[in-house]
């Protein structure tokens, strides 16, 4: 385990710094007064306004999904989800996957992806918002594709002992 810390780049040292305890609820906090509140409002109206919708129905549940992740997303991670699922739509092996995914980049992906953008700006405005930015790169990965992911804590990771998550750095 000290060959796997001494290998990491200091971003990545930084980074576990900021997710231990007393930062990591300060973060948190941080997240839902500066803008996080924002992100959640945006993707329940999208999703109200998706499930008026048969089509839309799946792309609204994954609206609320995303909401709960942008609720707070501070010491989440994103991977991709395992093979095993029944849901067409979870399984990223299946091209109904694909499809749903290229579905929702076309209608409702880049839309959100710039909205989070225009909330990851207003964190910079606030500088000390600042140390919430990585957690919107992972956003918008999530928010352009979300269809085979799903967010996963880090303690969850750290307890189920999958060291291939926790050295790919895909935490916000």
């Amino acid at each position: 385990m000290a060959d796997h810390d001494s290998s990491k780049s200091a971003f990545h040292k930084f980074i576990d710094f900021l997710n231990t305890e007393p930062l990591l609820t300060l973060r948190r906090v941080l997240w839902i007064l500066l803008g996080g509140w924002l992100l959640v409002l945006y993707l329940l109206f999208m999703a109200v306004v998706l499930a008026c919708t048969i089509i839309g129905i799946p792309l609204a549940y994954e609206c609320l999904r995303i909401s709960i992740l942008c609720l707070c997303p501070v010491g989440m991670r994103i991977r991709k989800r395992q093979t095993d699922t029944k849901y067409l739509l979870h399984n990223p092996d299946s091209i109904w996957c694909t499809v749903g995914n290229i579905a929702w980049l076309l209608t409702v992906g880049w839309p959100l992806a710039l909205f989070v953008t225009g909330v990851a700006i207003h964190h910079i405005l606030w500088i000390i918002g600042i140390i919430n930015i990585y957690s919107y790169f992972h956003i918008i990965q999530y928010v352009v594709w979300p269809m085979g992911r799903e967010p996963v804590s880090i303690e969850r990771i750290k307890r189920e002992g999958d060291p291939k998550d926790l050295e790919k750095g895909r935490s916000p």
